[in-house]
């Protein structure tokens, strides 16, 4: 049996690694949980924040600074828009201390993409011989950041060790997402019956990842 990290778990480690004593970070996201609450009833609650999780909250980073960057877009509009009365209108009241992070959230951008790119690489080639190379490859097409050329080149390392574990395999799963997938799938499937534990719609689970013909 072989044992590989899953890829994603290794990316939100690096993140955590890289964001957790980030002052900067702390303000932001600190930020964006009250603005949430301040929105939620409110003509502007579609704008809100995405919910930031207790736990494993470096897993869906990516979603609350996509979320800042789309808001620093439609401030930006409300300001041409508007012009001298950008400065009291609800936009900006709201939501108007993003723009103190609109550098910060440049970086962040670029750390979230390394490491996307990196997972969603994985995800979709497994782990094979020569998958550092290819996957510098993928990196090296992304606008690049000095300040986190280490993350991307700890993300290739981490690809050529994982892939010497292999032995003679071919080529293995580097990311425990699509069993995950599946398993919502199968969940789907068994509707009223999923209390009842592992059913007879457990050859729905392989049937939904097959190339089924009439």
């Amino acid at each position: 049996t072989v044992h590989t990290y899953d890829t994603k778990h290794k990316g939100a480690a690096i993140l955590k690694r890289e964001l957790n004593g980030d002052p900067d970070w702390d303000k932001f996201s600190k930020q964006a949980a009250k603005t949430s609450k301040k929105v939620q009833q409110t003509e502007l609650a579609g704008m809100a924040p995405p919910n930031q999780r207790s736990k494993a909250r470096y897993m869906n980073l990516g979603e609350l600074v996509d979320w800042g960057a789309k808001i620093l877009l439609h401030l930006d509009a409300e300001k041409i828009e508007q012009d001298e009365d950008f400065e009291n209108c609800r936009m900006n009241d709201k939501f108007g201390w993003v723009c103190d992070y609109r550098h910060q959230l440049e970086d962040w951008k670029s750390l979230v993409k390394i490491v996307d790119t990196t997972n969603n690489f994985i995800n979709f080639m497994g782990l094979y011989n020569g998958i550092d190379k290819d996957l510098r490859l993928q990196l090296e097409e992304l606008p690049q950041n000095m300040r986190f050329t280490h993350v991307k080149e700890e993300l290739i390392e981490f690809a050529k060790q994982e892939h010497k574990k292999m032995g003679d395999a071919d080529r293995l799963i580097g990311s425990s997402e699509i069993i995950e997938s599946v398993i919502g799938k199968y969940k789907g499937l068994q509707h009223d019956q999923v209390k009842g534990g592992i059913t007879g719609m457990l050859l729905g689970l392989a049937a939904s990842v097959s190339d089924l013909t009439i």
